[in-house]
């Protein structure tokens, strides 16, 4: 699952920036923004869905 997730990511993220860039102008500094903020954004976005998800109660865990 980790691996397909990846490697689907690093198909489709390119993708994703490169139409950014083209919809902002190319080398615009605008459309490289946009682009970074994309990535930021999902970036956090994944982040709280991976802490959403997080299973709680483990054997073993510590509990905090």
């Amino acid at each position: 699952m980790h691996s397909m997730l990846g490697y689907t990511g690093g198909f489709v993220g390119p993708l994703i920036v490169g139409w950014i860039l083209d919809a902002g102008g190319g080398m615009a500094r605008q459309a490289w923004a946009a682009a970074f903020f994309v990535i930021a954004l999902l970036s956090v976005i994944g982040l709280i869905l991976f802490a959403a998800m997080r299973p709680s109660g483990l054997a073993g865990d510590r509990s905090k």
